[in-house]
């Protein structure tokens, strides 16, 4: 319902101007200027207290148009810093590509870029998860890499987006390898916390600690792969065989970067 207005609006308005042209008429001065001084105070007074709203109002609005800016860049920062991220994973992920690829070892298909995102130590058995599979070219029996050319560990089971490695440490692991720059070749074999055994080296094989070892191409995996150095070499009076013991080239490795390296 509207509300009304009261007729003293109009009424009072009209009453002082005619009281102002009586006073005039009848040569009251001081009278009417004494009014019109009050209706001038009262004039001025409401313009007064319209311009501060009307300031308040303008600075509510700027106010607010400030803090919709401050919004609108504080996006505009994230998005750029997220923008920025991605370009340097790219720029990292493509210069350990470069790196793989410049290594001396022929690849029969280019490399599956893939990343650890699980890992598992409990021993008998160790597990590491991969965030590819069958989908992006990955299958069972493939070797995976780091970008430095170290062996990680063998595919043993692919799903279509992820896959399980056995690690070169696992007790049922095992490839042919060699002396860097030698002729010595054995097995290594997983050992679990102690790395890996180097077996089958005789007492006359030419093999000390600090040797690298790497794989000699008679099996699954492409030659020259490192696979570790060696850390231990006994000999044995009673034995045909000597001691190795290798610590794998992949080091601490639990997450980051590998390579599929593609039959």
């Amino acid at each position: 319902m509207p509300r009304r207005i009261s007729p003293w609006v109009f009424i009072l308005p009209v009453v002082l101007i005619g009281l102002v042209i009586i006073v005039r008429v009848s040569g009251w001065p001081r009278m009417s200027d004494g009014i019109g001084r009050l209706i001038a105070s009262s004039g001025s007074s409401l313009y007064s207290r319209v311009g501060v709203v009307r300031r308040s109002v303008d600075a509510i609005v700027h106010f607010r148009t400030i803090a919709q800016d401050n919004e609108r860049f504080q996006r505009e920062v994230q998005d750029l810093s997220t923008r920025l991220a991605q370009l340097e994973t790219t720029s990292q992920e493509n210069e350990a590509l470069r790196k793989m690829l410049a290594l001396p070892i022929r690849y029969a298909k280019p490399p599956v870029e893939a990343h650890i995102f699980a890992q598992s130590l409990v021993e008998p058995e160790s597990v590491i998860l991969l965030n590819q599979g069958s989908q992006a070219g990955v299958s069972d029996g493939q070797g995976v890499i780091t970008p430095q050319g170290a062996l990680v560990g063998v595919v043993e089971a692919t799903g279509v987006h992820t896959s399980r490695v056995r690690p070169v440490y696992d007790f049922t692991f095992s490839v042919t390898a060699k002396v860097r720059g030698g002729n010595t070749i054995g097995i290594a074999k997983g050992a679990g916390p102690a790395g890996l055994n180097f077996d089958l080296i005789v007492q006359t094989d030419a093999i000390a600690v600090g040797d690298t070892i790497s794989t000699s191409g008679d099996d699954l995996f492409p030659a020259g792969l490192t696979v570790g150095t060696v850390i231990e070499v006994k000999d044995s009076a009673t034995n045909v065989f000597r001691k190795v013991r290798i610590e794998p080239a992949l080091g601490g490795l639990h997450f980051g970067q590998v390579f599929v390296i593609q039959k």
